[in-house]
């Protein structure tokens, strides 16, 4: 399956989002971390939600690339000038052209559906933070 690593990263997926996804990603756009983060959470539980019925889930070996391709695709969305698809291989830790794939998979397994309305995204702060 393209989202699952032939072994498991060494590094937490916590570690791994904050560490490099967010810290690199995000580097001096530190206003965007609120609805970059949002935004992940939302395309993680919608290719979840959509696609539980084919046996995608959230696992050790997949959390990772996970975190990696929602992270791009909300950057592209939420930042004018977000960084190119280079840039981020290098941060996640996969190839240029795997990470494409991921992109591509991602966005179809989403039926292209990558705006999010602020309805959504003050529901899922509110529930995120009634946690």
């Amino acid at each position: 399956p393209l989202f699952h690593s032939v072994t498991v990263p060494e590094i937490s997926p916590s570690a791994y989002l904050e560490g490099w996804l967010l810290t690199m990603g995000l580097l001096h756009k530190e206003h965007l971390l609120e609805p970059m983060l949002l935004h992940m959470i939302i395309y993680i539980d919608r290719l979840l939600k959509r696609h539980a019925v084919y046996g995608f889930h959230l696992c050790a070996s997949n959390a990772h690339r996970l975190l990696l391709v929602s992270a791009v695709l909300s950057s592209k969305v939420v930042d004018d000038e977000s960084y190119n698809s280079r840039y981020w291989a290098s941060v996640g830790g996969v190839s240029a052209i795997h990470l494409t794939e991921l992109e591509l998979y991602a966005c179809r397994a989403l039926g292209w559906e990558l705006f999010i309305s602020i309805e959504e995204l003050r529901s899922t702060k509110a529930t995120l933070l009634s946690m």
